[in-house]
């Protein structure tokens, strides 16, 4: 009796919009969730007063959009490594296991993902949740805020970059650097040239 053959797993296709993008929002059931944001504005509000709101996305550079609107030009700081609080005390987090916050915050967006714009009613609903405190009787719409640039990472050697050289996966390079007791640099983990070599080789030791 012949054994059946078991049948190949065929990744799903990334679903493209028109312009060529990953679609950038989930539609059940075909197109999950990848990244679940979830905003606090602001973070020290007593329980039920802070505004809140949960943002989806399937595509890492729509993601990436909301987080850069929401910080603005602001300063901010990361309190774990899924939570980011800014200076006008936003919070922006993800759950306690999950590594999306990082993920989106390295990614690094090409030339037409940076040119999208964030859709109505979804900016609309992101300015809305922006207003200054204190402005809950204002209806009319707020002038869109100016996207802060990111930190400038020329010249230094990205996390993705010396995980693909060591064959292993980003997120378990950065689980390694935490147990190593490794601080995340203050533009993200990414090192110049001299300090990528001595990760490379921490994270070679710990494969």
């Amino acid at each position: 009796m012949r054994k059946k053959r078991k049948k190949k797993h065929v990744p799903a296709a990334v679903a493209l919009g028109i312009d060529g993008l990953e679609q950038p929002f989930p539609s059940s059931p075909s197109r999950p969730p990848k990244f679940s944001i979830y905003c606090r504005y602001p973070h020290n509000a007593p329980m039920g007063e802070a505004r809140r709101f949960v943002w989806t996305f399937s595509a890492a550079y729509a993601a990436r959009h909301f987080i850069d609107r929401i910080i603005g030009e602001d300063k901010f700081k990361w309190k774990r490594r899924n939570i980011i609080q800014t200076a006008r005390g936003v919070e922006i987090r993800v759950l306690d296991e999950d590594d999306g916050l990082e993920t989106v915050m390295e990614y690094e967006m090409t030339r037409a993902e940076e040119a999208w714009q964030i859709p109505e009613p979804r900016c609309r609903e992101l300015e809305t949740f922006l207003r200054p405190l204190g402005d809950e009787a204002r209806t009319e719409p707020h002038a869109a805020r100016t996207t802060a640039p990111r930190a400038s990472r020329d010249g230094l050697v990205s996390m993705a970059q010396i995980c693909a050289r060591v064959g292993i996966e980003p997120r378990d390079g950065r689980a390694a650097l935490r147990r190593a007791r490794i601080d995340k640099p203050d533009a993200g983990w990414a090192w110049a040239a001299d300090e990528a070599v001595k990760i490379e080789k921490l994270l070679s030791k710990s494969r």
